[in-house]
Order: structure tokens, then C-alpha cells, then sequence
């Protein structure tokens, strides 16, 4: 998954160290599989979501694989294909319970069998999405995974079969074995992030970009309890230094990073406050 500039650490450097590990890449836009076609990836290139109705024809032109998760939207696919004159291949997409977006479970298998229909369309794909995968053994998403085999199951059952069947993120391919089927979708982990910090200790991930701030843009004093950015109430007999740095999720830094280096700070800092306002930033992309 190479979405979001391959969260903040380059989708075209990144793209090119995965080139000969890797079947597929995953993008959340229309411009981000247009670059990489641009860019000489000819791999299969999933867009998560759906694309505005204009871009569709866009997006097909590139061959780019799109998702769908309503009848609307495929039909729409399936004009544009027909105007082109090719049979587009589509992945469909469940809502097993996540709620972001997918058929739902109660009418996927109504759904697809008619989208099955349409003349331009080929069902390549099925996926789902877990949205706490970091919990072992979670009775929701075990529920998930058992909602989603029975709809293939039921799909099989008439006559729609399908080539690539997709579930776990990085979370789900520590945790839940059982749901790799034949493709998986790691993200964060691909870049040494871990989705939940409780997960180091299944698996040891090195992280692929470092980043140093020049400078800070808010220090000031923190009292017990108040909080340290997101974290919530700092717990402390004395108080302490908190800084706000100009970094954030766009720059490949997430509040779930390790700790950060903080040699040659005061050493009553306890947080750093990672803010979307951008800083002076040097990077240095580590081996992948």
C-alpha cells in the first residue's frame, strides 16, 4: 500500500524498492496510479474508494483497477468501459462491519450477482476491511472474517468466483492468519511503523525514514495532569518541558512511532506535540 505519497516517505522512491518484491500496489487517488503508470510501474495498481464520475474513464485509460461498493457507481464503471470498449476488472468491496464504505453484508450477495451482469465488467476481486485488527483473538473481528467467508462461500456457491480475495492490513497479517486468503495489504508496516505499539513484540520493525527537526515552535511548561498532545493527562509528581515540532502523518510521523531521539534536549522534556503546521525538515530514507 503505497497510498498518501506512501505515507509521507515517497510513492515513487518507494515504489521503486518494491518494484520486483511485490504483485500489486494499492493507492487512494486517481493522480497517484496515473504517477506510477507515468513512472513506468506496470503492476496492478488497486484505487481504494471511488473516483468523482469524471474520473473514471481517466482511470480506466491508465489501467487502473477500481473498486466498487454500490450498483451506481459499477454501473457507471461499466459505461465507461463499454465506451472504450474493453471489460474493466473491478474489485468489490465489503462493509463486514468497519463502516467506511462496501456493500453490507445483508445485501452484498443481492448486489453483486447483479453488478455481476454488467457486460463490461470483470468481478476480479473481493476485499474487506478489519478496523481493530489489533487486538488478539477481538470477537468483532473474528465476526468480520466469518461474515466475509460466508458471502464467498455464498458467491461461489452461484457461480461467481473470484480471482483475488483480500481482508488484513498490518495488523490483521500479524494477528489473523487465517484472513491472508491470497493477497494482503500491508501498510504502515511496510514502513517500520507499528499500527498499535503492543504489536513489537510479535514482530521487529525498523523504521524506513528518519526525520530531524531544525527547530521547535512551541515549548512551554506541563503541570500534572495536563496533557501531552494527544496522549492525554501526564502523570508526574514535578513538572516538566513539552515542545510542539512541525511534523506530522503527511511527513511519515505518526503518534505511534517509536520514541523519538531527543539527545541534546532538556532533559525534563516528556512529549513531543506532532502538529500538521510543517517545520524545516531533514530527511534521510534508511535502506528498504
Amino acid at each position: 500500500v503505497v497510498k498518501a505519497n506512501a505515507y509521507g516517505h515517497g510513492l515513487i522512491p518507494v515504489a521503486g524498492a518494491l518494484r520486483n518484491q511485490t504483485e500489486w500496489f494499492a493507492v487512494a487517488s486517481l493522480k497517484e496510479g496515473v504517477l506510477l503508470r507515468k513512472n513506468g510501474f506496470s503492476h496492478p495498481i488497486l484505487i481504494f474508494g471511488h473516483l468523482a464520475p469524471g474520473e473514471i474513464q481517466s482511470a480506466l485509460d491508465w489501467d487502473l483497477t477500481l473498486s466498487v461498493s454500490c450498483s451506481e457507481y459499477a454501473g457507471w464503471v461499466n459505461e465507461a468501459a463499454a465506451r472504450s470498449g474493453v471489460k474493466a476488472p473491478v474489485h468489490v468491496k465489503v462493509d463486514t462491519g468497519m463502516g467506511r464504505f462496501g456493500f453490507s453484508p445483508e445485501t452484498a450477495e443481492d448486489e453483486i450477482l447483479r453488478i455481476a451482469a454488467l457486460s463490461h465488467l470483470i468481478l476480479e476481486g473481493l476485499y474487506t476491511h478489519f478496523p481493530q485488527a489489533e487486538a488478539v483473538r477481538d470477537s468483532f473481528t473474528l465476526e468480520q472474517i466469518s461474515r466475509f467467508g460466508r458471502l464467498k462461500e455464498d458467491l461461489a456457491r452461484q457461480g461467481i468466483q473470484f480471482k483475488w480475495i483480500h481482508a488484513c492490513g498490518s495488523s490483521g497479517i500479524i494477528n489473523y492468519p487465517e484472513a491472508h486468503f491470497n493477497l494482503v495489504r500491508p501498510g504502515l508496516m511496510l514502513y517500520g511503523l507499528y499500527t498499535d505499539i503492543a504489536l513489537s513484540g510479535k514482530i521487529a520493525l525498523k523504521p524506513a525514514l528518519s526525520l530531524r527537526l531544525d527547530w521547535v515552535w512551541h515549548e512551554g511548561g506541563i503541570c500534572p495532569p495536563a496533557c501531552v498532545a494527544a496522549e492525554g493527562p501526564f502523570s508526574g509528581s514535578q513538572p516538566r518541558i513539552g515542545s510542539d515540532v512541525g511534523c506530522h502523518d503527511q511527513d511519515g510521523c505518526l503518534r505511534v512511532t517509536p520514541h523519538p531521539d531527543l539527545s541534546g534536549c532538556s532533559p525534563s522534556l516528556v512529549g513531543l506535540g506532532l502538529n500538521r503546521h510543517r517545520s524545516h525538515l531533514r530527511r534521510r530514507r534508511h535502506s528498504l
